[in-house]
């Protein structure tokens, strides 16, 4: 019996959702609430750009929650195994880089959002472009070409 390899990761994928925040000091950037029916997992991604101001040290490090609805009513952090909520662990920690994070949706509701918690310390009130996003995969069923296919 032959084993089918897909090779168009795109018909299994879907860009949902995310965020660039321009000149962001330190805090929450929230992607917004997303419809997650038809898929069984994500990849949260965030990205750092060239910060101003010379900090010392800088992080990005990304969350998943979920929502009863598309305005957050009983927002939690994802806790895909009901006891540990999912966070990354290193998080992106310098100009240019990139931290992802993957995501089951077992015992999850049906709207979920990606945050990125940016922190620096050190330098003349540094800042830094911050960008995160949500990609839905596992598809239940092959999803509807978005605006890029």
């Amino acid at each position: 019996m032959a084993v089918s390899v897909p090779t168009d990761i795109n018909s299994e994928l879907l860009g949902a959702g995310g965020i660039v925040a321009p000149a962001q000091a330190p805090g929450n950037i929230d992607g917004p609430w997303i419809d997650r029916t038809g898929f069984e997992s994500a990849s949260a991604i965030g990205m750092l750009g060239t910060a101003t101001g010379g900090p010392a040290t800088q992080s990005l490090k990304l969350q998943v929650f979920d929502a009863d609805d598309n305005s957050g009513t009983n927002s939690a952090a994802l806790k895909p195994d009901g006891v540990n909520a999912v966070a990354s662990v290193t998080g992106a920690t310098g100009n240019g880089q990139m931290t992802q994070l993957g995501v089951k949706f077992q015992n999850c509701r049906k709207w979920v959002k990606v945050r990125g918690v940016y922190a620096n310390s050190g330098g003349a009130t540094p800042k830094n472009d911050v960008a995160v996003a949500l990609v839905l995969g596992g598809a239940r069923e092959t999803p509807t070409a978005g605006p890029n296919p």
